[in-house]
């Protein structure tokens, strides 16, 4: 994902290791995962969004 967002690997690892990405980046990152077929998606950066089973 960080050579598709064209962001350094170190960039996108803090991100995983923090569990948290920036807001700014978010919609770059759901964009790009569609082109991918990763299927991200808003509720994944935010659990509360999902609905419940």
């Amino acid at each position: 994902m960080a050579a598709a967002l064209g962001k350094p690997k170190s960039t996108v690892h803090s991100w995983s290791v923090r569990g948290s990405v920036p807001d700014d980046a978010k919609a770059e990152i759901i964009a790009k995962s569609d082109e991918l077929g990763f299927g991200v998606e808003l509720a994944d950066f935010y659990p509360a969004l999902r609905p419940s089973s």
